[in-house]
């Protein structure tokens, strides 16, 4: 059985919605990493392309809502089996934040603000920081940016197994310390991890959809940040780490 608790690192499904609190997604998995079943406030919708309907009409009817005193929010949290094939977590993704394709600058995201927790931590001690999904605006993540992007590549094997870790240009490995290769590589950019400034640089995911989604968290954890050994406490690399393709709107 997965160990799955709310107040993870970066998904967490805690008890029922109220008017003021987040969406509540939770994707389980089959032994084989298809999708079992997606719950929506704790309510079961299925596990086919009409459950992310029904999320999308959710997360549209929580961006309609005009009485932000009693949703300033607007956040969706989603916590996802680690086993589950990364493809279906991109595509709860894709529903709250919009699709690149489609969106304009008016509504290129109707959630941008989405929340995903460590489906591995047996506690909120093991991880007392959560990940929010950084969305980038038009032009943010275009190669004559600023602060273009540290781009991050997972790639999977047919059986969806890792097949590579790629940073920039460097080939980090398929190994388990793959990620402790990445986040030594984090800390070298960074230089230390209370640097304000250089917290404003952005990481781009690039991951294949068939890998199962722990390695997906596994690569956000080695980017945002490290342990320390004497305490839970984390010293932050960054927060802007988002997935390429996700909020990038495109004009019409």
């Amino acid at each position: 059985m997965q160990r799955l608790l709310a107040g993870l690192l970066l998904i967490g499904i805690t008890g029922c919605r109220d008017d003021t609190g987040p969406l509540q997604l939770h994707l389980t998995a089959h032994e084989d990493g298809s999708l079992k079943q997606v719950s929506l406030n704790q309510r079961d919708i299925g596990n086919d392309d009409d459950s992310f309907e029904e999320i999308g009409l959710a997360v549209q009817q929580m961006s309609d809502d005009e009485d932000t005193t009693s949703n300033p929010e607007r956040q969706v949290d989603i916590i996802a089996d680690e086993n589950l094939r990364f493809e279906f977590v991109h595509r709860a993704i894709e529903e709250c934040v919009g699709h690149p394709a489609t969106n304009t600058e008016a509504d290129r995201g109707p959630i941008p603000k989405v929340r995903l927790f460590d489906p591995r931590a047996e506690s909120e001690e093991d991880y007392p920081l959560g990940f929010f999904l950084y969305v980038p605006s038009q032009g943010e993540w275009a190669d004559d940016a600023a602060l273009p992007p540290l781009k991050l590549r997972l790639a999977a094997n047919a059986d969806g197994s890792l097949k590579g870790l790629t940073f920039g240009t460097r080939n980090l490995g398929d190994d388990e310390r793959a990620f402790e290769r990445l986040n030594l590589e984090m800390l070298k950019i960074i230089g230390r991890p209370d640097d304000v400034i250089m917290r404003e640089l952005s990481v781009s995911i690039d991951a294949d959809k068939s890998l199962p989604y722990q390695h997906v968290i596994e690569a956000i954890e080695a980017c945002f940040g490290r342990l320390s050994e004497q305490s839970s406490r984390r010293g932050i690399y960054l927060k802007r780490i988002g997935f390429s393709g996700i909020g990038e709107w495109t004009a019409p």
